[in-house]
């Protein structure tokens, strides 16, 4: 789980990554090396899910893909998202997200999303959605 998320849904369920100047911060080392505790259950047919909060407030957000792909190949990333700071997202970011082959499972929320572009985004890239 990452930390931060503006949007204070009613019925969240990690209330506790919503403040983003909450919680520890971590270097991308020891999060990687939490990753790696649950390797037995990631590999060969489970996944990891990076989740929050919102992951994409996460300043090594695209660090977390490249080092999880590299030692999980063949597994599944998800990327669970409220999808508000997508379309905002630099080019690097959606490059990243097909280099690594990630997932992005957006959250529905009733916010103004600009999910067209989103979409034109997630196609130029070929990168797959997937609602849960």
């Amino acid at each position: 789980f990452v930390q931060g998320c503006g949007l204070r849904c009613k019925y969240c369920h990690n209330r506790d990554t919503w403040d983003k100047r909450c919680g520890k911060k971590y270097d991308i080392e020891y999060i990687f090396n939490k990753i790696m505790h649950y390797k037995n259950y990631i590999t060969p047919k489970g996944g990891v899910t990076v989740s929050g909060g919102e992951p994409l407030l996460h300043p090594q957000i695209t660090s977390i893909f490249e080092l999880t792909r590299k030692h999980f190949p063949y597994s599944r990333i998800d990327m669970l998202t409220n999808c508000t700071l997508l379309d905002k997202m630099p080019e690097d970011f959606w490059k990243s997200l097909n280099k690594y082959n990630i997932y992005v499972c957006p959250s529905i929320y009733p916010v103004s999303i600009n999910w067209q572009s989103i979409f034109e985004k997630a196609k130029l890239y070929k990168i797959p959605f997937v609602q849960y």
